[in-house]
C-alpha cells in the first residue's frame, strides 16, 4: 500500500539503521514551515501533527521505509535518503552483506539519493549522487559541523558545496540528531526548498514520540522515555543523559547527578546476537534494571 502511495507523488523516502522517523519528522515539519503542506507517514508520533501522518494538499509525501524486512525495494522514490548503515532486524538478514544488498536495490531506484558521509558501510558500497556530514565540509554536498552543545541545543555551521552558509542551533540535544538534521535539510534543498525558508522551520524541530521524550519529573527525578532498541540507540541515549548530567543544561528546572537505564529487550533474536554490546552499552550507567 505505501508503494502505491508512493507512486501518486513526488516522494522524499528516508531508510537506514537508525534516525529515520527522527529524519522524516524533520522533513516533515520543515515542509510545513517553509508552507509546503506536504502528505507524511511516519513511524512516530510527530509533535506538529500530534499523530503519525499527515494529508498535505503539496505534491511531495514523504515516508520513512523500514528495512526490517526488506519489503523497501518495492518503493520507486524521487528522493532517497539513507541515514547509516549497520547489521539490524538479524530475525531477517543473515549479516551486514545480505542488509546492504537490500539498501542497494532500494538506492538503486532512487532518482536523487542523499547519503551519510561520516558512515563507513555506506561510503564504500553506495553509489551516491549527494552526501551529508557533520564532520566534514570537503567532498560534501551538505554539512553541519557543531561548534557547541549542551543538554538543550547544538549551535553549528551550516555549508553547502563546501561554502559556509550560515550558523544555525539545533533545538535538540544529541550529536546523532544532528546528522538527522542535515540529512533533513539536505532532502529539502534537493526538493527545491529555499534554505530561508527552511530556517524558519528550524527553531520548531522537535524530536517524534518516544525519541527521547521529556515524561515529566517523579520525586524530583527525571524521566526521560526512548525507544533505542538496538546498543548504538542505547549509546546515543545515554549520550544525551550524560551530556545532561555533566553540563547541568537541561530540559528540566532539575540538574541530575546520575544515570538510572531501565531496559526491556526487544526481540529475542537481537538480544541473544548483541548481548555484549548491550551489556558494554547499558554498563555505561550509573544503574541499569
Amino acid at each position: 500500500i505505501l508503494a502505491l502511495l508512493i507512486e501518486q507523488k513526488k516522494s522524499i523516502i528516508v531508510s537506514g539503521s537508525h534516525g529515520k522517523t527522527t529524519t522524516s519528522t524533520y522533513i516533515t515539519t520543515l515542509f510545513s514551515y517553509a508552507n509546503r503542506n506536504p502528505t507524511a507517514i511516519i513511524g512516530g508520533i510527530v509533535p506538529l501533527y500530534k499523530k503519525n501522518y499527515n494529508f498535505g494538499n503539496s505534491e511531495f509525501l514523504i515516508a520513512e521505509a523500514d528495512e526490517s524486512d526488506g519489503s523497501l525495494v518495492k518503493f520507486n522514490s524521487n528522493i532517497g535518503v539513507i541515514t547509516n548503515l549497520e547489521l539490524e532486524h538479524v530475525d531477517h538478514y543473515q549479516d551486514l552483506e545480505d542488509l546492504i544488498k537490500t539498501i542497494k536495490k532500494f538506492a538503486h531506484k532512487c532518482e536523487y539519493l542523499i547519503s551519510n558521509f561520516d558512515c563507513e558501510n555506506i561510503k564504500h558500497s553506495i553509489e551516491n549522487t549527494k552526501w551529508f556530514s557533520i564532520k566534514k565540509i570537503h567532498n560534501v554536498d551538505f554539512a553541519l559541523i557543531p561548534k557547541k552543545s549542551n543538554g538543550y541545543e547544538i549551535i553549528a555551521e551550516y555549508y553547502e558545496q563546501e561554502k559556509f552558509i550560515d550558523i544555525i542551533k539545533i533545538p535538540v540535544p544529541g550529536i546523532h540528531n544532528l546528522s538527522n538534521a542535515v540529512a533533513a535539510i539536505a532532502a529539502c534543498r534537493v526538493a527545491g526548498i529555499l534554505f530561508k525558508d527552511i530556517k524558519k522551520g528550524i527553531n520548531n524541530l522537535q524530536l517524534p514520540g518516544r525519541r527521547f521524550e521529556y515524561k515529566g519529573l517523579w520525586k524530583n527525578r527525571l524521566i526521560v522515555e526512548d525507544y533505542a532498541h538496538h546498543p548504538s540507540e542505547i549509546n546515543a541515549a545515554i549520550s544525551i543523559a550524560s551530556t545532561i548530567i555533566n553540563t547541568k543544561h537541561n530540559i528540566s528546572n532539575i540538574s541530575p547527578k546520575r544515570l538510572v537505564t531501565i531496559f526491556q529487550p526487544h526481540r529475542y533474536s537481537r538480544t541473544e546476537k548483541f548481548q555484549k554490546e548491550f551489556a558494554e552499552s547499558l554498563s555505561k550507567s550509573d544503574l541499569v534494571f
